[in-house]
């Protein structure tokens, strides 16, 4: 490491910076460390100047830039959603007392820069994931759980609704699409056994929707905070979809 970074001070005659990637959190990647292993990591440590950690902001702000972009036509389009629709949002994305607050959809940019996301679910997804791994949900005994992996879920929702009408919504049941791949079989043997023999799709969705949020002890899992999760379009009759959802429930 200090060959490489003499190396390149001296090519680039110091116009360079040597930027390295690690785990925040070392003693819960490999356990608790000896007082000379923590004192040597201390040295690799300082080594760099400038830490740079990323934060639940810094992955939204990606997700937002990066993947959810959109071109001027794009955004001309989002608008007239935005007018149509946007003294609904309160009604629509409003969560029981006794569940945590969660950013709402205040101002159009947020709205453009979010959507087909909501913006609780960039805040809801992280808490979902850290409770999971804490009942070891995961195949993976060190599985990437914070930011990084909050880029590569989104990404693929998107691309599942990729194809959908203005208005739709992602559903916070298809984070589940996102994760299933890394989570352990038998943690997810009941979804499994009701996509083979539910006849009712959303039955299904509420299945994966109660999974994603079974352990986030800040979120209340009742019959109104689960239909807002479930809402597929901005159009939604909310007190004729709740119905559909209890009876799913049922």
């Amino acid at each position: 490491l200090q060959t490489i970074a003499e190396t390149l001070a001296t090519v680039t005659g110091g116009r360079a910076f040597l930027v390295v990637t690690s785990q925040s959190d070392l003693s819960a990647t490999i356990g608790e460390l000896e007082r000379s292993q923590q004192n040597d990591f201390s040295k690799i440590q300082a080594r760099f100047s400038l830490k740079l950690p990323l934060t639940s902001r810094n992955a939204d702000e990606v997700i937002q830039k990066r993947l959810l972009e959109k071109n001027p036509d794009g955004i001309t389009y989002i608008n007239g959603v935005w007018e149509v629709e946007k003294d609904n949002f309160g009604t629509l994305f409003s969560f029981t007392g006794d569940t945590r607050k969660f950013t709402q959809i205040q101002s159009q940019e947020l709205f453009i820069s979010t959507y087909p996301f909501i913006p609780y679910q960039f805040e809801l997804f992280p808490m979902s994931m850290r409770s999971l791994s804490d009942h070891n949900a995961f195949s993976g005994k060190h599985q990437s759980l914070g930011e990084r992996s909050m880029l590569g879920v989104f990404q693929h929702v998107a691309k599942l609704n990729a194809n959908n009408d203005a208005g739709d919504l992602v559903r916070y049941s298809q984070m589940f699409d996102g994760i299933r791949d890394i989570l352990q079989a038998n943690m997810q043997a009941d979804i499994h056994q009701c996509e083979r023999s539910e006849p009712d799709p959303l039955a299904i969705e509420v299945l994966k929707t109660l999974f994603m949020v079974k352990y986030t002890a800040s979120f209340a899992s009742n019959l109104n905070n689960i239909t807002v999760l479930l809402l597929k379009d901005l159009h939604t009759d909310i007190v004729a979809f709740r119905k559909q959802v209890h009876a799913a429930l049922d």
